[in-house]
């Protein structure tokens, strides 16, 4: 989904794991390809999503939504903090990659 912040507008999902994600963004797909995000324990309970900024490795844990800024760079951001700092405003593209990955880590549980 496209979000804002002030007059800044980012790209944004919320990483559940679950079949109750509303969004698989291609960006993040890419992301993925590049090796920008990957997983640690995959097929856990304890999985996160992890992502390599220039600044080093952020977890993101089920629930957190990921934001994408205009230059790229990507980081996890708390519901609550989410709701507090961002106005939806609309879709994204999707794409079935993620949600059969996320099949592929849920049946693993």
């Amino acid at each position: 989904m496209k979000v804002r912040h002030g007059k800044v507008v980012f790209q944004a999902f919320r990483w559940t794991v679950g079949s109750d994600q509303e969004e698989d963004p291609l960006w993040a797909v890419e992301a993925m390809n590049r090796g920008q995000l990957s997983f640690e324990n995959s097929g856990t309970p304890k999985v996160r999503l992890q992502i390599r900024t220039p600044m080093g490795t952020l977890n993101a844990e089920r629930g957190d939504w990921i934001i994408r800024e205009p230059d790229g760079t990507m980081y996890p951001c708390k519901p609550a903090a989410f709701e507090r700092t961002y106005k939806r405003i609309g879709p994204l593209e999707q794409t079935s990659f993620l949600a059969k990955l996320r099949n592929i880590i849920t049946r693993r549980k």
